[in-house]
C-alpha cells in the first residue's frame, strides 16, 4: 500500500494527539493542506494553550504494513470507493480502514440498530428484513453489537447478500468476542469491516457514539428495531436525521420498555415499520433528499433531533442499561441466571416458540423444558394453546 505524500500527510494530521474529524476539517480549512497544518502546531500549541502532537511516519508505517499484512486497504475521501453517502455529512473522517471488499462500500444501504438484550421476536423480524433487502440488491450496515446488530448481519449473510460492519475500535479489534465467526463470515462473503480508528484501538465510552455517525452517515436510512428512550440507538436516529436520511422504527407494546424508543420516534414522525415494503416505499424521497444534509430537510426532522437530544444523558448522568456505552448483555450477566435469560428474550406483545428459546440461550432441551414449566407456575411467562411465550 504506497501512499503519496498528501495521503501520508493527511493521515498523520488525523492520527496526531488532540485531533479528531472536526478539528482535522477545521485545520485543513484555515491552512490548506495537512502538511502546513502539521508544522502549524507548535503555534497553535503556545497561541491556544493546546497540546496537540503530530503521528510520527514509524506509527503511520506500523498501521499501514499492519493493515496490508491483513488483506486490509485505507480508503481515503477522495479516492472513487469511499463511500459517496458518508462525504456528505460535516463530521466525514477524511479516511476509513477497510477489511473485506472494498466495492461493497458504495451499495445502497440501509442501517439497523437497537437493544444488545433484544427480544426474540425483535431479532427475528430484523433477520428477515435485512434478508428482504439484500434480496432485492442493497446492503446492510450494523455495529457487529449483540443483539439486533448481530441478527441484521446474520439476515443479510442469509440471503447471500452484502453486510457492513462499523467497528468503534480498529478493524482488527473484535467486540464482542463470540462474533468472532460473524465478523470473518461479513469479509468471506462480500462484506466489509470498516473503521476510522488507527489498527489495534481498543475501543472506549466515546468511540460508540463517534462510530454511529458514520453508521447513519454511510445509509440512506436508518431502521430503529427496539431501545429505551436513552440508548446509543436513539442517537443513532438523531445523528440520522441531522445528516437528513429517513428514520424507520417499528413499534412495540407499551408495556416492554424496549419499544420505547422507536414509539417515541414514531409519535415524533418517523416512518412506521412493519416490512420491508416501508422501506421501499420511501426509496424515491430518500435518492432525492439525502445526499445534502442542509437541503430539503423536513421540520420533523429538525423537530424530531431536537427532542432525541433533550432525552440524551449529561457526561454526569448515569446511562440507561441499554445505553450503547454499555456492552453489556443477558449472556454476560453476573449470575448468569437462565431465567433473566428467557425472560430478556421474551416480549409482551409477540409470542416466541419453544424452539426458538431454545437455540437463543444454548441450555438443554429438558433443562430449558423444565425451567419453563416452573416460570409458568410462578406467573412469570405465559403460554398460549398454540405453545407460544410470552413474558
Amino acid at each position: 500500500m504506497k501512499l503519496s505524500d498528501t495521503q501520508l500527510n493527511q493521515l498523520r494530521l488525523f492520527r496526531a494527539h488532540g485531533v479528531g474529524p472536526v478539528i482535522y476539517n477545521k485545520l485543513m480549512h484555515r491552512f490548506g493542506s495537512a502538511e502546513e497544518a502539521l508544522k502549524q502546531f507548535e503555534h497553535l500549541n503556545k497561541t491556544y494553550n493546546k497540546r496537540l502532537s503530530p503521528c510520527s511516519e514509524k506509527q503511520i508505517q506500523a498501521e499501514i504494513k499492519a493493515l496490508e499484512s491483513s488483506g486490509g486497504a485505507l480508503i481515503f475521501m477522495e479516492d472513487a470507493a469511499f463511500p459517496t453517502p458518508l462525504k456528505f455529512i460535516d463530521d466525514c473522517p477524511p479516511v476509513i480502514s477497510v477489511l473485506g471488499n472494498v466495492s461493497a462500500l458504495n451499495k445502497e444501504h440501509i442501517a439497523m440498530v437497537g437493544n444488545r438484550n433484544a427480544s426474540a421476536p425483535a431479532m427475528k423480524f430484523t433477520a428477515k428484513l435485512s434478508a428482504e433487502l439484500c434480496e432485492i440488491g442493497m446492503g446492510v450496515i450494523s455495529g457487529l453489537a449483540r443483539g439486533i446488530d448481530t441478527a441484521a448481519h446474520q439476515g443479510a449473510l442469509t440471503a447471500k447478500g452484502t453486510t457492513i460492519a462499523v467497528l468503534a475500535g480498529g478493524v482488527n479489534h473484535i467486540y464482542p468476542p463470540e462474533n468472532k465467526k460473524l465478523y470473518e463470515d461479513i469479509i468471506a462473503q462480500g462484506g466489509a469491516i470498516i473503521s476510522e480508528m488507527p489498527w489495534g484501538t481498543v475501543p472506549t465510552q466515546n468511540h460508540f457514539p463517534r462510530r454511529n455517525r458514520i453508521v447513519s452517515g454511510m445509509s440512506l436510512g436508518v431502521a430503529v428495531i427496539e431501545c429505551a428512550k436513552r440508548s446509543g440507538s436513539l442517537i443513532t436516529a438523531r445523528l440520522a436525521l441531522e445528516q437528513n436520511r429517513e428514520v424507520f422504527a417499528m413499534p412495540g407494546s407499551p408495556a416492554d420498555p424496549r419499544a420505547e424508543g422507536p414509539n417515541h420516534l414514531i409519535r415524533g414522525g418517523a416512518h412506521m415499520l412493519t416490512c420491508v415494503n416501508d422501506i421501499l416505499d420511501n426509496r424515491t424521497k430518500w435518492m432525492e433528499t439525502t445526499l445534502e444534509p442542509h437541503l430539503h430537510k423536513s421540520q420533523y426532522k429538525l423537530e424530531l433531533a431536537e427532542t432525541i437530544r433533550s432525552l440524551e444523558p449529561s457526561p454526569k448522568e448515569e446511562p440507561s442499561v441499554d445505553d450503547v456505552l454499555l456492552e453489556t448483555d443477558v449472556k454476560n450477566n453476573d449470575n448468569n441466571d437462565p431465567r433473566m435469560m428467557i425472560l430478556a428474550l421474551l416480549s409482551p406483545s409477540q409470542g416466541v416458540d419453544t424452539d426458538t428459546l431454545l437455540r437463543a440461550i444454548n441450555l438443554p432441551e429438558a433443562e430449558t423444558s423444565a425451567l419453563l414449566a416452573e416460570m409458568e407456575l410462578d406467573g412469570d411467562i405465559e403460554r398460549s394453546p398454540s405453545g407460544y411465550i410470552k413474558a
